[in-house]
């Protein structure tokens, strides 16, 4: 399609009552699904913290996402893992060994499914595998994790897991295995494998737990790339039979022979798309950009362009006309581990922050809501229950054959505990191949829309008696869509409410145009006056003449039938404005507002949506509670005892029970820690004999199964804007065989890298024998031994280094400015000082693959003397966090769209970057005399980018030229520091920053100084 036909054409849309009947004819492959939530990566490693320490802001995400009628996201798919990293983290293994009873409570995706019951019984639970532990040698044992931990997370929170995909992820699919699995599960008359037979865990323990576990479906093969099985399953009955869910990861495409299509068409099975891409970057300040809107022009592309929300609803449409995909599981949908790790900010739902309880939902979820609200989105009953409710091809509701193809795999005949979203409630909703249509270029991603391409999914009741479209336009043109209905549907000549998502307005919040009705579209009819008779509504009928049932007072009324005339069908009319996404929709869904005249969401549909506000993510540590206390100086502590905590609320078994807090999060055996996220390996709290309890690494060299990103054990702590501080731990190695283990204490670590075993501005590590390096991103810059250690010790008057087995030492790093320093023991042991040091970050610690544990963690606060204090002043403070890191593209606020960041000269402003650019955003310039400014409260600003160390800056402090042609430090990636600004009167300042010379500059972030 030529630039100038997609753009100026008027795409007409048909929906014919004979397309309604056999879609409704079709139980699984033509019944939209929806959305899912994927549990995995170690995406979830702070989803607990939020519920023990904000309860109210973690059931809100939960209701958000899964209450109401027409709930956003109907499934939760958990990815089991064996402790090592997967991409952005690992997943704990539910078993570490052959005989261990499956340890699910400290599994987040677990809780999270239950937690989601609370508002949604039927909600669809999910299961695959990354790596194994490593005493998984072959498909037996497969099957004993897969089936003890199952059963182990139905015993422990009522929830029976409803599909399993029992092969790797991504890879190409056993589908000998598939089928063996499938029979062993439907058969299954063992129960659980329990060990010896006076195991009381062993078996089923009820007829009702035996049922649900033989009614689990079986997926294949969650594949990278376009599924490669289509054609196999086709043709081979046994491969059939086992699969009910065909499933493959972020392609849209069918495979050259369109089995896929014909699978679901055909032979009725679900197609997934059981990873798909959510919104990269967010959307909040997505408008800011200067992208090329396709015309060759950079002038923005609104809240659309590369890796937006429209991008993730065209991927949906393309992904349903293209292979009939009717679901899409989202990984992440919650970002909750920390920012800046491999894959990050790719979510819908950003939960970064658990210590203040700061969520951030992304115009991504309005994007869903425009297909999830306006229509029964789910499962159909295995029984056939809504038989009767679809329409024949004549369109009379009834009689129609709902009977599959001879052959076809029946869904498993036993009734569910509960029932799936939608399922037994009412009929859901067919997604109707005729009425839909993409031919927006690309596949992953879904970009090529620039030109208007036409991009539209029609979701229709079984009966005809309602239909919803949604129409997405990612380019700068207005596109106008013209939808005709058979006239034999009941939904024809409704009137249709347009509902619309699109950029904010200047002055309004962020989300002031998310999913908003528009306007009601009242049908004009295609009148006719040839005789009555089965006519078949196509685009060629808009020629004949068209009459509008709106009356004198603009609503929508009866059309007046002249003598003679038929009336051969509705026609909507839709105007798609550039950059949004509308659904246009017969439900009965907004009313005019008497006391304002506009149009308004009646109450079942009105946009609920939390708004994150501006400036609204305190700093861990700037207020007490939790671990910190401000006042004494201290930024974190965490004694891994958590005495004071109170009681943890998780939803078993339809009912909240009221749980210790660290039995909620795994229990005596290994429980999850607070304000963690491992990067390889499983830190946990376990019981400790002399200090209560302590952090331990679990994982030895005898468990450290494969990984995705090989690397030695990680933890991440805190808060990612800690700038100057003094960490210290107390740290033990358990008796160990073989060369000696070491223990690591990191700061300064702000990700950046997929590699995080060297991922620390600094970090100290020192092994069991007294052989200790600092290093700088794992570049060794000090190095020593032993006897240095003791020296150290004895010149302090300390306890000396205990090495081996079987003692605490304290380790200390502290970073203040561009120095290092640590200290053992209380015994200053070496110090380091570098221009180019890493400006801020996190807390990390970490081991080698042996037992270590930690005790007393503790992040303070750093004192250094004022610039010219007066004799005997004390030493003021030096400035230990960041109150904001600001995104370049953060320009405007979130509450009201008022200035934040301003940029003069020649700039650009991009999406689409890659994982490690900070928000996936860079702001980049070339010429002289480009600059950005800001207002804030501190008492200075770190710039963050990539830089060659080329480009100069004149800085203006207040009005005043303050430091003229200064020099830009050269960085190796994009959220490392570059230029500093510091030593500032504590108070209200406003600096500008602009280019020197014309050598490139690049922005990615700001970081405001207390």
């Amino acid at each position: 399609m030529t630039e100038t036909i997609a753009a100026d054409q008027t795409v007409d849309v048909a929906l014919n009552a004979a397309d309604v009947a056999a879609a409704a004819r079709n139980h699984n492959g033509l019944t939209y699904k929806g959305f899912g939530v994927l549990s995995g990566n170690a995406t979830s490693a702070l989803l607990m913290d939020y519920k023990a320490e904000h309860p109210d802001a973690y059931w809100t995400l939960v209701r958000t996402l899964f209450a109401g009628d027409r709930p956003l996201m109907n499934t939760v798919k958990i990815e089991m893992g064996n402790d090592r990293n997967n991409s952005t983290g690992p997943n704990v293994a539910t078993m570490r060994d052959r005989d261990e009873y499956p340890a699910v409570r400290r599994e987040p995706g677990f809780q999270l499914a239950a937690d989601a019951r609370r508002y949604q019984p039927g909600v669809h639970v999910s299961i695959l595998r990354w790596h194994a532990p490593t005493w998984v040698r072959d498909n037996d044992d497969v099957y004993r994790w897969y089936k003890n931990t199952i059963l182990a997370a139905y015993r422990e929170y009522g929830v029976m897991v409803d599909s399993v995909n029992p092969d790797v992820n991504e890879r190409t699919a056993d589908l000998d295995w598939i089928a063996e699995f499938a029979e062993r599960v439907h058969a299954d008359t063992d129960g659980f494998l329990g060990n010896g037979p006076d195991d009381p865990n062993a078996g089923f323990r009820s007829d009702r737990e035996r049922d649900l576990f033989r009614a689990i479906k079986v997926i294949t093969s969650d594949e990278e790339t376009t599924g490669t099985f289509g054609g196999d399953v086709i043709a081979n009955p046994r491969y059939f039979d086992a699969m009910d869910v065909a499933a493959y990861h972020y392609s849209v495409e069918d495979d050259p022979q369109g089995n896929f299509k014909r699978l679901a068409d055909e032979y009725d099975k679900e197609v997934w798309n059981s990873e798909a891409q959510a919104v990269f970057s967010n959307s909040a300040d997505r408008p800011n950009n200067t992208m090329d809107n396709g015309l060759g022009e950079r002038t923005g592309t609104g809240i659309g362009g590369i890796g937006g929300p429209l991008e993730m609803a065209n991927t949906l449409i393309k992904g349903f006309v293209e292979s009939r995909r009717t679901a899409a599981i989202y990984q992440p949908a919650i970002g909750s581990c920390y920012e800046h790790m491999e894959y990050a900010s790719k979510e819908l739902i950003s939960a970064r922050d658990p210590w203040s309880g700061w969520i951030y939902y992304d115009a991504g979820c309005a994007a869903l809501e425009h297909f999830a609200r306006f229509a029964n989105l789910g499962w159909e009953p295995a029984d056939g229950a809504n038989e009767s409710l679809a329409p024949s091809d004549e369109g009379a509701v009834g009689g129609a054959d709902w009977g599959r193809e001879e052959g076809n795999s029946l869904t498993a005949s036993v009734s569910r505990e509960t029932p799936f979203a939608g399922e037994a409630t009412r009929p859901v909703w067919r997604a109707i191949p005729q009425a839909s249509g993409s031919e927006v270029g690309g596949n992953n991603p879904v970009s090529g829309a620039r030109h208007g391409e036409p991009s539209y999914l029609t979701l229709a009741a079984p009966d005809g008696s309602d239909f919803s479209t949604v129409i997405v336009n990612d380019s700068s043109y207005r596109k106008t869509y013209r939808i005709a209905i058979d006239p034999s549907l009941p939904a024809s000549g409704k009137p249709v409410t347009v509902w619309q998502t699109r950029a904010a307005d200047t002055g309004q919040p962020y989300d002031a145009n998310w999913r908003k009705p528009v306007a009601v579209v009242c049908a004009q009819h295609v009148m006719s006056s040839e005789a009555a008779g089965e006519v078949e509504t196509s685009s060629e009928d808009f020629s004949a003449p068209l009459r509008s049932g709106r009356n004198d007072m603009g609503e929508c009324g009866v059309v007046n039938r002249n003598d003679g005339e038929e009336d051969r069908g509705a026609v909507y009319e839709i105007t798609v404005e550039p950059w949004t996404m509308v659904t246009a929709t017969t439900l009965d869904s907004a009313v005019v507002d008497p006391a304002t005249g506009e149009l308004a969401p009646k109450p079942a549909y009105a946009y609920a949506i939390p708004h994150t506000p501006e400036n609204s993510r305190p700093v861990l540590g700037s207020a007490a509670g939790h671990g910190a206390d401000p006042a004494n100086g201290v930024l974190y502590a965490d004694d891994f005892n958590y005495a004071d905590e109170p009681q943890v609320e998780v939803w078993k078994f339809d009912k909240l029970v009221a749980e210790d807090y660290l039995t909620s999060r795994g229990g005596e055996t290994g429980a999850t820690p607070r304000y963690t996220t491992d990067t390889n390996g499983a830190f946990e709290v376990v019981p400790d004999a002399a200090r209560g309890h302590a952090l331990r690494q679990q994982i030895d060299w005898t468990h450290a199964g494969n990984a995705w990103i090989e690397g030695d054990p990680r933890t991440a702590i805190g808060d990612m804007r800690w700038t100057n501080y003094r960490v210290s731990v107390d740290a033990y190695f358990e008796p160990y065989d073989g060369r000696a283990p070491y223990a690591l204490v990191g700061a300064r670590e702000m990700g950046g890298n997929k590699f995080t075993t060297d991922i620390c501005g600094v970090d100290f590590k020192i092994r069991a024998d007294g052989v200790w390096l600092l290093r700088n991103f794992g570049n060794e810059v000090r190095r020593g031994h032993l006897e240095d250690l003791k020296k150290r010790a004895a010149e302090a008057g300390v306890r000396p280094f205990a090495p081996g087995a079987g003692a605490w030492n304290t380790i200390t790093l502290e970073v203040n400015g561009t120095t290092a320093t640590v200290f053992i023991n209380g015994a200053k042991i070496t110090t380091w000082s570098d221009a180019n040091l890493q400006s801020a970050g996190r807390v990390n610690l970490g081991t080698s693959f042996n037992h270590v544990r930690f005790s007393n963690l503790r992040v303070e606060r750093v004192a250094t003397p004022a610039a010219s204090p007066e004799p005997g002043a004390s030493a003021a403070p030096a400035s230990p966090y960041y109150t904001q890191l600001i995104d370049d593209m953060h320009m405007t606020s979130w509450d009201d769209g008022s200035p934040i960041l301003t940029f003069t000269g020649n700039w650009t402003h991009d999406n689409g970057q890659g994982m490690f650019t900070y928000m996936r955003t860079i702001s980049r310039t070339a010429t002289a005399e480009s600059g950005f400014r800001l207002a804030f409260e501190g008492s200075g600003l770190h710039l963050f980018g990539p830089s060659d160390g080329r480009a100069v800056l004149d800085v203006y402090v207040d009005g005043h030229l303050a430091l003229p042609v200064a020099p830009v430090n050269p960085t190796n990636g994009s959220l490392r520091c570059e230029f500093r600004l510091e030593g500032l009167e504590p108070g209200r300042h406003d600096v500008e920053f602009r280019t020197a010379t014309s050598a490139p500059f690049a922005l990615d972030a700001i970081g405001v100084l207390a």
